[in-house]
Parts: structure tokens; sequence; C-alpha cells
């Protein structure tokens, strides 16, 4: 069986920037003055090799209810990517993919094939 690094760096899967993969922009919470919210500061990093695909049938399924988006698929990094936490107010994460930016609303972390890997839910349009 292949390592992951080996399926990551794989010519014939990868997607994205082949070294660097894809550009995620991490924002912190928003500070609330007088009842008036502003953005929080944004850094922006590098997936690595990463890639992307369509959901299958059962992911679709899955999908929460009353989600609306243009189109969701599924990101496999390394990358530490996160979602909304609705407690602390932090947004998302959003993954550039061919010059749109895409929400990561789900996460699921493996550990397997030698390394720990996510399979992270990217969704563009969302509504």
């Amino acid at each position: 069986m292949s390592s992951l690094t080996d399926i990551l760096n794989d010519p014939d899967f990868r997607t994205g920037d082949p070294v660097f993969g894809y550009v995620v922009t991490r924002a912190t919470a928003p500070t609330v003055t007088d009842g008036v919210a502003a953005s929080g500061a944004t850094s922006t990093f590098r997936t690595g090799p990463a890639v992307l695909r369509p959901l299958n049938g059962k992911e679709l399924q899955a999908l929460p209810e009353g989600y609306h988006a243009e189109d969701v698929r599924k990101l496999i990094t390394t990358a530490d990517l996160r979602t909304l936490d609705h407690v602390t107010g932090v947004p998302a994460d959003t993954v550039t993919i061919d010059g749109e930016s895409w929400t990561v609303f789900r996460v699921a972390t493996t550990t397997a094939f030698t390394g720990t890997h996510r399979h992270a839910f990217v969704a563009r349009g969302i509504r």
C-alpha cells in the first residue's frame, strides 16, 4: 500500500499547484464595537499537495438538511483546515480554487497510509 505522501504527490491524482497546492485564507474572529462588527485579520497559507474530487452519492446524501450551495467538492490534504466556530465566531477557512473562493464546512481527520490527512468538504456559492 502506498503512503499518503506518495498518493498526494502522484501527478495522476494531485490537483492545484503541483508543489504548493491551494491558497487558504484564514480569518480571526470579528471584533464588535458599539454593536458594529468589523472583520478580523486574515492570513494565508498553502495546503501543500492536495487532491480535489467531486462528492460521491453517499456524501451528497449526507449534506446538512437545507444546505444550499452552487457546487460542493472534497479536498484531500494534510493541511489543518477549519470550519466555522459557532461559539467564538471564528469564520471558516476559504480555499481559492481556480480563482474562486470555496468555504470549508466539514472536515474529517484520518490517520492512515502512514500519515494524517483531512477530507475537507468545500462549497462555492453558499447561501
